[in-house]
C-alpha cells in the first residue's frame, strides 16, 4: 500500500513540474456543432449539412517558444475505419494533419460521439492568422460524400515559459485591484497587465523573456501610489515577485495631462514664429498660433491612425511640424502677401 502511494506520489510531482514548464498556453475553442456532408440527416446537430468544407481562422501574436500543440475535437457519423472512401480530413494551414476516419473504431455505432485528441507539429503554426480547415470525403466517384457532425473544436498552444506571481502591499497592508504592469525591460512597451485580487495577489503567465514590472494605481488627481520597476527573468520556470508601493505627487499625473497640450502649443508656437518672420504682422502670428496649435491636434491624430508615426517614432514630430506649418503658415503668408501695398493704392490714384 505505502508504494503505490508513494508512486502516485511521484506521478503528481512529474505531473505538476510538467504543467509548471509549460504553464503558458494559448487556447481556442469553437464549442457550435457543424454538419458537413451533402444530404439531410436528422439525427445530426444541425440536421441540414452547411456544405463540404469547415473554415475557420486565429490569431497567433508569435509562434516563437511554443514546445507543443493540439488539436480537439468530438465527431459524430463519421465513417469507421478501415475504408478508402469517405475521408474526412482535417487541415492546419493547409497541412493535413489527421483523417478523423482513422479515430473512428469499426463498431462505432452512427450516433456515437468520438472525443479525438490530434498531436500538432508545432512548425505548422505561424505568427499572425492561421487556418484551420475540415473537409467531407466522398465516394470514389465523387458523387456521394459523408455526412457526419463535429463539435467542441478547440486548439492548445504550449508555450515554454513560466508564471509571475506574487503581491502587492503598501504601507505593509495588502494592496488589492491594484494593476500590475509588464513591460519590455528597458522600454516603455507594455506587454501584459494583470489586477490584484482582494489580497493583493497576482498572478499571469508569461512566455520567455527579460520584463520590467511595475504595481501602480492613481487614486485622484493629486496623486496615487505605485512602485519601483523590479527586473524578472522569465525562462523555464515559474517567479515569485513582491511589490510594496510609495506614494507619488499629483505632479506626476498633471505632467501627464499637459504633455499633449505642451506639443500642441510647441506646433502652435513654430507656425506664429513662421508667419511674423515673413509678414512682420503680429495679429497675424496670433491667428497662425491659436490655427497650427488646432491644427497640430488633427494631424498628430491622422498620423496616429494611419500608422505612420509607429514607422517614424521620435520623427513624427518634426513631420507633424512641416505639415502643420505649411497648411497654416503657408496660406496666410501667401494671402498677405498678395495684398495690394500703399505705393500700389498712389498709382491706383
Amino acid at each position: 500500500m505505502d508504494k503505490i502511494v508513494k508512486n502516485l506520489l511521484c506521478a503528481a510531482i512529474i505531473l505538476f513540474a510538467a504543467i509548471s514548464l509549460a504553464s503558458a498556453t494559448e487556447v481556442f475553442i469553437y464549442p457550435a456543432h457543424h454538419h458537413l456532408g451533402d444530404d439531410f440527416k436528422e439525427e445530426l446537430t444541425p440536421g441540414e449539412p452547411e456544405g463540404l468544407v469547415y473554415t475557420t481562422t486565429f490569431n497567433l501574436d508569435s509562434r516563437a517558444d511554443i514546445t507543443g500543440a493540439e488539436l480537439r475535437l468530438t465527431t459524430k457519423s463519421v465513417v469507421p475505419c478501415p475504408t478508402d472512401e469517405f475521408l474526412d480530413e482535417v487541415y492546419l494551414n493547409e497541412m493535413w494533419i489527421v483523417t478523423l476516419n482513422d479515430h473512428t473504431p469499426e463498431q462505432t455505432p452512427d450516433d456515437g460521439a468520438i472525443d479525438i485528441v490530434i498531436p500538432v507539429d508545432p512548425s505548422i503554426l505561424k505568427s499572425g492568422i492561421n487556418t484551420i480547415r475540415i473537409t467531407s470525403g466522398g465516394d470514389a466517384e465523387g458523387s456521394n460524400y459523408d455526412d457526419f457532425e463535429f463539435y467542441n473544436l478547440q486548439l492548445t498552444i504550449w508555450k515554454s515559459g513560466g508564471v509571475l506571481s506574487g503581491s502587492v502591499a503598501y504601507k505593509g497592508e495588502p494592496a488589492s485591484y491594484v494593476w500590475v504592469h509588464i513591460y519590455r525591460y528597458g522600454t516603455e512597451e507594455l506587454v501584459s497587465s494583470c489586477m490584484t485580487d482582494e489580497n493583493g495577489f497576482y498572478s499571469i503567465e508569461l512566455p520567455k523573456g527579460v520584463y520590467g514590472v511595475k504595481a501602480e494605481r492613481y487614486d485622484n488627481l493629486y496623486g496615487g501610489h505605485a512602485s519601483d520597476i523590479e527586473k524578472i527573468v522569465i525562462a523555464d520556470s515559474d517567479v515569485s515577485l513582491d511589490l510594496e508601493m510609495s506614494d507619488f505627487g499629483g505632479w506626476t499625473i498633471i505632467v501627464l495631462l499637459l504633455a499633449p497640450v505642451v506639443v500642441f502649443a510647441l506646433h502652435g508656437f513654430a507656425t506664429a514664429i513662421t508667419v511674423y518672420v515673413f509678414t512682420r504682422k503680429r495679429k497675424l502670428a496670433v491667428i497662425g498660433f491659436v490655427l497650427g496649435t488646432i491644427a497640430a491636434f488633427a494631424v498628430l491624430f491622422l498620423l496616429y491612425q494611419i500608422g505612420v508615426s509607429d514607422m517614424l517614432e521620435r520623427w513624427t514630430l518634426l513631420l507633424s511640424a512641416g505639415i502643420v506649418i505649411g497648411v497654416v503658415a503657408v496660406p496666410i503668408i501667401l494671402l498677405e502677401q498678395k495684398k495690394p501695398g500703399v505705393a500700389d493704392e498712389v498709382k491706383r490714384v
